[in-house]
Protein backbone atom coordinates (compact mmCIF):
# COMPACT_ATOMS: atom_id res chain seq x y z
CA UNK A 1 0.00 0.00 0.00
CA UNK A 2 2.87 2.40 0.52
CA UNK A 3 4.48 1.96 -2.63
CA UNK A 4 1.15 2.19 -4.27
CA UNK A 5 1.15 5.49 -2.17
CA UNK A 6 4.30 6.42 -3.10
CA UNK A 7 4.05 5.53 -7.10
CA UNK A 8 0.50 7.61 -7.54
CA UNK A 9 2.33 10.69 -6.07
CA UNK A 10 5.43 10.54 -8.21
CA UNK A 11 2.39 9.93 -11.37
CA UNK A 12 0.67 13.22 -10.35
CA UNK A 13 3.89 15.20 -9.78
CA UNK A 14 5.19 14.14 -12.86
CA UNK A 15 1.90 15.24 -14.57
CA UNK A 16 1.48 18.70 -13.22
CA UNK A 17 5.33 19.27 -14.22
CA UNK A 18 4.51 18.43 -18.11
CA UNK A 19 1.54 20.57 -18.03
CA UNK A 20 3.19 23.89 -16.63
CA UNK A 21 5.63 23.23 -19.41
CA UNK A 22 3.02 22.85 -22.36
CA UNK A 23 1.38 26.43 -20.84
CA UNK A 24 4.67 28.03 -20.96
CA UNK A 25 5.88 26.65 -24.26
CA UNK A 26 2.22 27.75 -25.49
CA UNK A 27 2.80 31.25 -23.94
CA UNK A 28 6.38 31.62 -25.66
CA UNK A 29 5.29 30.78 -29.06
CA UNK A 30 1.85 32.92 -28.50
CA UNK A 31 4.65 36.13 -27.46
CA UNK A 32 6.94 35.19 -30.62
CA UNK A 33 4.39 35.11 -32.58
CA UNK A 34 2.96 38.78 -31.29
CA UNK A 35 6.38 40.06 -31.85
CA UNK A 36 7.05 38.30 -35.49
CA UNK A 37 3.48 40.27 -36.33
CA UNK A 38 4.35 43.19 -34.77
CA UNK A 39 7.90 43.75 -36.54
CA UNK A 40 6.05 42.89 -39.96
CA UNK A 41 3.96 45.72 -39.49
CA UNK A 42 6.73 47.96 -38.55
CA UNK A 43 8.68 46.96 -41.95
CA UNK A 44 5.26 47.58 -43.81
CA UNK A 45 4.81 50.93 -42.44
CA UNK A 46 8.46 51.87 -43.16
CA UNK A 47 8.18 50.82 -47.18
CA UNK A 48 5.02 52.29 -47.39
CA UNK A 49 6.90 56.14 -46.27
CA UNK A 50 9.80 55.07 -48.08
CA UNK A 51 7.73 54.97 -51.32
CA UNK A 52 5.89 58.20 -50.52
CA UNK A 53 8.85 60.07 -50.14
CA UNK A 54 10.31 59.19 -53.43
CA UNK A 55 7.06 59.60 -55.06
CA UNK A 56 6.62 63.08 -53.82
CA UNK A 57 10.43 63.71 -54.68
CA UNK A 58 9.74 62.94 -58.42
CA UNK A 59 6.74 65.03 -58.88
CA UNK A 60 8.85 68.15 -57.24
CA UNK A 61 11.55 67.10 -59.60
CA UNK A 62 9.28 66.89 -62.78
CA UNK A 63 7.28 69.95 -61.50
CA UNK A 64 11.09 71.91 -61.14
CA UNK A 65 11.64 70.51 -64.58
CA UNK A 66 8.40 72.00 -66.43
CA UNK A 67 8.72 75.38 -64.99
CA UNK A 68 12.29 75.29 -66.45
CA UNK A 69 11.00 74.71 -69.64
CA UNK A 70 8.58 77.05 -69.58
CA UNK A 71 10.83 80.03 -68.84
CA UNK A 72 11.76 81.92 -72.49
CA UNK A 73 14.96 82.36 -72.84
CA UNK A 74 17.04 85.63 -72.76
CA UNK A 75 18.55 86.65 -75.95
CA UNK A 76 22.26 87.91 -76.08
CA UNK A 77 22.54 91.42 -77.13
CA UNK A 78 25.69 91.35 -80.38
CA UNK A 79 27.91 94.27 -79.32
CA UNK A 80 27.88 96.85 -81.83
CA UNK A 81 30.83 98.69 -82.97
CA UNK A 82 29.73 102.07 -83.06
CA UNK A 83 27.13 103.81 -80.75
CA UNK A 84 23.42 104.80 -81.08
CA UNK A 85 21.05 106.58 -79.96
CA UNK A 86 18.80 103.56 -78.98
CA UNK A 87 21.97 102.57 -76.31
CA UNK A 88 21.78 105.55 -74.40
CA UNK A 89 19.19 105.31 -71.40
CA UNK A 90 16.14 107.91 -71.45
CA UNK A 91 17.40 109.33 -68.32
CA UNK A 92 20.76 110.16 -70.03
CA UNK A 93 19.35 111.43 -72.79
CA UNK A 94 19.87 115.44 -72.89
CA UNK A 95 17.40 117.97 -74.71
CA UNK A 96 19.01 117.03 -78.00
CA UNK A 97 17.31 119.97 -80.28
CA UNK A 98 18.87 122.28 -77.42
CA UNK A 99 22.49 120.56 -77.40
CA UNK A 100 22.56 120.53 -80.81
CA UNK A 101 22.01 124.39 -81.24
CA UNK A 102 24.39 125.24 -78.78
CA UNK A 103 26.73 122.54 -79.37
CA UNK A 104 28.73 124.60 -82.14
CA UNK A 105 29.19 127.86 -79.92
CA UNK A 106 30.31 125.40 -76.75
CA UNK A 107 32.70 123.62 -78.94
CA UNK A 108 34.45 126.87 -80.11
CA UNK A 109 34.83 128.42 -76.90
CA UNK A 110 35.82 125.51 -74.94
CA UNK A 111 38.47 125.17 -77.66
CA UNK A 112 39.53 128.39 -77.02
CA UNK A 113 39.88 128.05 -73.19
CA UNK A 114 41.99 124.64 -73.75
CA UNK A 115 38.81 123.08 -72.17
CA UNK A 116 37.65 119.97 -73.29
CA UNK A 117 34.05 120.36 -74.79
CA UNK A 118 32.43 117.45 -73.47
CA UNK A 119 33.55 118.67 -70.46
CA UNK A 120 32.19 121.87 -70.90
CA UNK A 121 28.65 120.25 -72.74
CA UNK A 122 28.41 118.36 -69.42
CA UNK A 123 28.75 121.62 -67.05
CA UNK A 124 25.73 123.21 -69.14
CA UNK A 125 23.43 119.84 -68.95
CA UNK A 126 23.26 119.91 -64.96
CA UNK A 127 23.42 123.55 -64.93
CA UNK A 128 20.58 124.53 -67.30
CA UNK A 129 19.66 121.54 -69.37
CA UNK A 130 20.68 124.14 -72.25
CA UNK A 131 18.08 126.51 -71.76
CA UNK A 132 19.78 129.97 -71.98
CA UNK A 133 17.19 132.08 -70.19
CA UNK A 134 17.63 129.63 -67.03
CA UNK A 135 17.80 131.55 -63.91
CA UNK A 136 18.70 130.32 -60.35
CA UNK A 137 17.14 131.32 -56.69
CA UNK A 138 20.58 132.80 -56.12
CA UNK A 139 20.79 134.76 -59.29
CA UNK A 140 22.89 132.44 -61.81
CA UNK A 141 22.11 132.81 -65.17
CA UNK A 142 22.11 131.51 -68.49
CA UNK A 143 23.59 128.32 -70.12
CA UNK A 144 26.69 127.68 -67.87
CA UNK A 145 24.36 129.84 -64.86
CA UNK A 146 27.31 132.68 -64.34
CA UNK A 147 26.99 134.85 -60.64
CA UNK A 148 26.81 138.40 -61.76
CA UNK A 149 29.05 139.39 -59.50
CA UNK A 150 31.34 136.09 -60.80
CA UNK A 151 30.66 137.81 -64.42
CA UNK A 152 31.43 141.46 -63.13
CA UNK A 153 34.48 140.16 -61.51
CA UNK A 154 36.03 138.20 -64.65
CA UNK A 155 35.19 141.36 -66.39
CA UNK A 156 32.20 138.96 -68.99
CA UNK A 157 30.24 142.23 -69.68
CA UNK A 158 26.86 142.59 -68.27
CA UNK A 159 24.61 140.44 -70.98
CA UNK A 160 24.62 137.19 -69.27
CA UNK A 161 21.57 136.03 -70.72
CA UNK A 162 23.53 136.43 -74.00
CA UNK A 163 24.50 132.66 -74.85
CA UNK A 164 27.45 133.07 -76.18
CA UNK A 165 28.53 135.77 -73.79
CA UNK A 166 27.32 133.32 -70.88
CA UNK A 167 29.69 130.54 -72.60
CA UNK A 168 32.59 132.69 -72.99
CA UNK A 169 32.07 133.85 -69.65
CA UNK A 170 31.29 130.81 -68.26
CA UNK A 171 34.79 128.88 -69.75
CA UNK A 172 36.55 131.11 -68.67
CA UNK A 173 35.67 130.86 -64.94
CA UNK A 174 36.27 126.88 -65.33
CA UNK A 175 39.38 126.90 -66.93
CA UNK A 176 40.64 129.53 -64.16
CA UNK A 177 39.27 127.13 -61.11
CA UNK A 178 40.87 124.39 -62.93
CA UNK A 179 44.30 126.12 -62.97
CA UNK A 180 44.32 126.99 -60.01
CA UNK A 181 44.33 123.57 -58.99
CA UNK A 182 47.14 121.92 -60.92
CA UNK A 183 44.90 120.82 -63.78
CA UNK A 184 42.43 118.65 -61.32
CA UNK A 185 39.09 118.76 -62.58
CA UNK A 186 37.32 117.66 -59.76
CA UNK A 187 38.05 120.67 -57.61
CA UNK A 188 38.12 122.72 -60.38
CA UNK A 189 34.41 121.45 -61.07
CA UNK A 190 33.75 121.86 -57.02
CA UNK A 191 34.72 125.54 -57.28
CA UNK A 192 33.07 126.55 -60.15
CA UNK A 193 29.79 125.24 -58.43
CA UNK A 194 30.53 126.47 -54.75
CA UNK A 195 33.10 129.02 -55.28
CA UNK A 196 37.06 128.37 -54.49
CA UNK A 197 36.17 128.53 -50.59
CA UNK A 198 34.48 125.70 -50.08
CA UNK A 199 36.95 123.73 -52.34
CA UNK A 200 40.02 124.56 -51.05
CA UNK A 201 39.82 122.84 -47.31
CA UNK A 202 39.26 119.21 -49.46
CA UNK A 203 41.96 120.45 -51.81
CA UNK A 204 44.79 120.94 -48.97
CA UNK A 205 44.03 117.60 -47.51
CA UNK A 206 43.40 115.76 -50.55
CA UNK A 207 39.70 114.64 -49.80
CA UNK A 208 36.57 114.41 -51.83
CA UNK A 209 35.14 118.07 -52.21
CA UNK A 210 31.30 118.25 -50.03
CA UNK A 211 29.58 118.81 -53.49
CA UNK A 212 31.44 115.85 -55.01
CA UNK A 213 27.80 114.36 -56.02
CA UNK A 214 27.77 117.57 -58.64
CA UNK A 215 31.41 116.77 -60.00
CA UNK A 216 30.37 113.38 -60.53
CA UNK A 217 27.03 114.38 -62.30
CA UNK A 218 28.99 116.73 -64.81
CA UNK A 219 31.76 113.71 -65.29
CA UNK A 220 29.14 111.34 -66.07
CA UNK A 221 27.11 113.52 -68.49
CA UNK A 222 31.03 114.89 -70.02
CA UNK A 223 31.04 110.28 -70.63
CA UNK A 224 27.58 110.52 -72.17
CA UNK A 225 28.78 113.06 -74.73
CA UNK A 226 31.92 111.43 -75.05
CA UNK A 227 30.49 108.79 -76.60
CA UNK A 228 27.02 110.20 -77.94
CA UNK A 229 27.25 113.76 -78.46
CA UNK A 230 23.87 115.23 -78.65
CA UNK A 231 21.78 112.42 -79.65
Amino acid sequence: MRCAAVTLLLLLFASSGCATTRTATKKGAAAAKKEKAAASKTAAKKEAVGKSATKNATADASKAEKTAEKKPKKKKKKASSSPDSSDVPETYKPRKEACEQYEALIREKAAQHELEAELVLGVVKVESNFNPECRSRVGATGLMQVMPRTGKHMECGSDLEDPETNVECGCRVLKRYIDLYDGNVIYGLAAYNAGPGNANPSAKESHLPFNFQYVEKVLRWRNVFVRFGCR
